[in-house]
């Protein structure tokens, strides 16, 4: 989908780290005037049986979705650290032409992974993967986050 790349912070144990794609700043999407953001909030941990010897659980995420001007249209959230916000939700700006009473609200989601966001650009936006196998890669990496998250 882009070829900017994705930075992580480190991997110290315990330590709340972080990963952003392009610092950040919005990416552009392979043949869409769409931009989108990748942000994570991330911890390693020590880990017994099936998941050790080590756990990387997530903190917080951003996932959100650029127009061509990079104004947000829709934002994936959780960030549970935040006072009120320890749920996850989506919001929607007034870039995507949602009704006013709609524009940045809360509204209530599961849990969305990084692959979930990624499916839902390629699917449903038809946003052109840079790779043909795109759909197994995302569900290899997928699994184990499937397998071991701690809630849904």
């Amino acid at each position: 989908m882009t070829r900017d790349v994705l930075v992580v912070s480190g991997s110290d144990i315990n330590k709340v780290e972080s990963l952003a794609l392009n610092r950040g700043s919005p990416s552009r999407l392979k043949n869409k005037r769409l931009y989108m953001t990748v942000k994570m909030q991330y911890r390693v941990t020590k880990a017994e049986g099936v998941k050790g010897p080590w756990k990387v659980s997530t903190a917080a995420y951003f996932y959100a979705l650029h127009d061509a001007e990079q104004r947000e249209l829709i934002a994936f959230h959780w960030h549970p650290e935040t006072e009120g916000q320890k749920d996850p939700h989506l919001h929607f700006y007034g870039a995507s032409n949602v009704a006013a009473f709609l524009e940045k609200v809360h509204l209530p989601t599961g849990r969305i992974s990084l692959e979930q966001f990624l499916r839902f650009l390629i699917v449903e936006l038809k946003v052109k993967p840079l790779r043909n196998d795109w759909e197994p890669v995302l569900r290899r990496t997928e699994g184990p986050y499937v397998q071991h998250r701690s809630w849904h």
